[in-house]
């Protein structure tokens, strides 16, 4: 599995609601870890998992280690 971060705002509906949070998580592709990251960020702030939620930089950091 990768390890991925990210660091960017996020947008709940079309409307952002953080500027900047902080994320990672280990996935084994892209799109996998934006749901993990996604699923993490609602977890943290007591969302309810059909809430949109969406990142709004597209694109996440893969940690070579």
């Amino acid at each position: 599995m990768n390890h991925y971060l990210y660091e960017g705002p996020v947008m709940m509906f079309t409307k952002i609601i953080t500027e900047k949070w902080t994320g990672d998580t280990h996935a084994i592709s892209d799109k996998k870890a934006a749901s993990n990251l996604i699923y993490q960020f609602k977890k943290e702030h007591g969302l309810v998992k059909t809430t949109k939620i969406a990142l709004v930089n597209k694109h996440l950091i893969h940690v070579l280690l």
